[in-house]
């Protein structure tokens, strides 16, 4: 046997062998192909805010076939997307409470106390870092990264420096909480029509000394709903949405109006 023909066979046997090999490795790799990710995915609003726990839109429709992710994930989509993945999945549409961005304090370049001046990076996370040259250790640094991340145009800041939620525009998507790093916005339910305005755990006396409208645990609020929905912790009045069901007298009696009441939600729900 010729030393060219040997070379065709041993040539021939390897691509043989690396042939059936590549076809055994894509059978075993291949990736699941189903339809009902491109169409859940066409369903989603294509925001990919990362409010449902999922890198974007693609991975979440991905996560809904193939590992039974929930289906009532999506924040920006709301009842309609909820109920377009439950008609292509098959499934019932079972769709959480709306919920919408609340900031948590009112202290603001009029209210909160400056003792020094912040030069560094203009971004909450860095003045975070040093305080901002604010005295209060728990509020508003005013520097916007909240505004930054939001995809929907539903939070700004106001000229006292204090973020404002538009709430007709917020989706519930979370990611302004997300990028606050002193944690005084949260996600709560759009039904929500009383709010305590402020984060510090600091005993009243020392609350005063650097804010005008912070909370000074008198427990005023607690008092007057009997402790039903609003309770006092770490010098704090909390107030939990799904277990109030108080007027407004809270914050017409709160000495310091760090109450927020809005008449108009609670109108709405007194009518349904």
């Amino acid at each position: 046997m010729s030393i060219l023909l040997l070379s065709v066979i041993v040539i021939g046997s390897l691509g043989l062998l690396f042939g059936l090999g590549l076809a055994f490795a894509a059978k075993k790799l291949a990736v699941p192909v189903d339809e009902r990710v491109a169409q859940i995915e066409e369903a989603l609003p294509g925001a990919n805010c990362g409010a449902c726990g999922f890198a974007g839109c693609s991975a979440y429709a991905d996560a809904i076939v193939f590992k039974k992710a929930e289906i009532n994930k999506c924040a920006p989509g709301g009842a309609e997307v909820v109920e377009k993945i439950a008609e292509i999945m098959g499934l019932s549409a079972e769709v959480s409470e709306p919920v919408v961005a609340k900031v948590l304090c009112k202290g603001g370049d009029k209210e909160a106390k400056r003792s020094s001046v912040y030069e560094g990076v203009q971004t909450c996370a860095a003045a975070n870092l040093t305080g901002g040259g604010k005295d209060c250790p728990y509020g508003c640094l005013g520097f916007g990264d909240c505004v930054a991340v939001c995809e929907f145009d539903a939070i700004h800041m106001n000229d006292n420096h204090i973020p404002v939620v538009d709430e007709d525009k917020c989706t519930g998507c979370g990611m302004c909480a997300e990028a606050c790093p002193r944690d005084i916005i949260e996600m709560m339910p759009k039904t929500t029509y009383l709010t305590v305005n402020c984060k510090s755990e600091d005993k009243g006396a020392q609350v005063m000394k650097y804010c005008s409208v912070g909370c000074i645990g008198c427990g005023i609020c607690v008092k007057l709903n009997n402790g039903e929905g609003i309770t006092m912790k770490n010098n704090l009045a909390v107030v939990d949405p799904s277990q109030f069901h108080g007027d407004g007298m809270a914050a017409e009696k709160c000495p310091k109006k760090t109450i927020v009441f809005q008449s108009e939600k609670y109108e709405k729900l007194q009518q349904s």
